[in-house]
C-alpha cells in the first residue's frame, strides 16, 4: 500500500528533479499525518532505486546503562609490540542494557526503571554450530543494485 501512495502521481515522463520533488511532497505529507508518541520517529526510505518504499518506525530509549566490560588486561598479552608479531583479539567490547518504565515504554533515567523486555532478541547458543544453522552477515541492503538490469 505504501508503494501505491508514494508512486501514485509519478509517471515516467517527469523530469528527475520534478519526480523527486513530488516524491518528497508525498513522503512529507504521509509522515506528517502519522500519529506517534513522543519517543517515536517515522521515516519513509526508498529501496532499490526508488522502486520500493518502507516505513520505519523507531523508538528512542534514553536510559541505557553499562552492565559489563572486560578488564583491559584481557587483550594486552604481549604488550603493543605484539601487534606487529602475532595476530590477536584485544577483547574490545562492552555490554549495555536498555531500561524502560514499568509499562516497558521508553523513559528518561529513573531509579524505578526496569530492564526492557524485548519481544524479539538474538539468542546465543554455546552448543557450537551445525550444518544449516542461521548466520548473520552485517550490511545495509538499502542501496543494493542486485535486482537492477545491467543496462540503465
Amino acid at each position: 500500500m505504501l508503494q501505491k501512495l508514494m508512486l501514485r502521481s509519478i509517471s515516467d515522463d517527469l523530469a528527475p528533479r520534478e519526480k523527486q520533488s513530488k516524491i518528497d511532497l508525498i513522503r512529507n505529507k504521509i509522515e506528517k499525518n502519522l500519529k506517534k508518541e513522543e519517543w517515536q520517529d517515522f521515516k519513509i526510505t526508498p529501496f532499490n532505486k526508488g522502486n520500493q518504499y518502507f516505513l520505519f518506525i523507531t523508538e528512542r530509549f534514553e536510559d541505557i546503562r553499562l552492565v559489563g566490560a572486560p578488564p583491559s588486561s584481557i587483550g594486552k598479552f604481549g604488550s603493543d609490540t605484539d601487534n606487529w608479531v602475532w595476530s590477536r583479539h584485544t577483547d574490545d567490547f562492552s555490554l549495555f542494557r536498555i531500561y524502560a518504565n514499568k509499562n516497558n515504554k521508553p523513559a528518561k533515567y529513573s531509579a524505578d526503571n526496569v530492564p526492557c523486555a524485548s519481544k524479539h532478541f538474538l539468542p546465543i547458543s554455546l552448543d557450537g554450530i551445525e550444518e544449516g544453522d542461521f548466520a548473520v552477515v552485517f550490511g545495509f541492503t538499502g542501496r543494493t543494485g542486485e535486482y537492477l538490469p545491467a543496462v540503465p
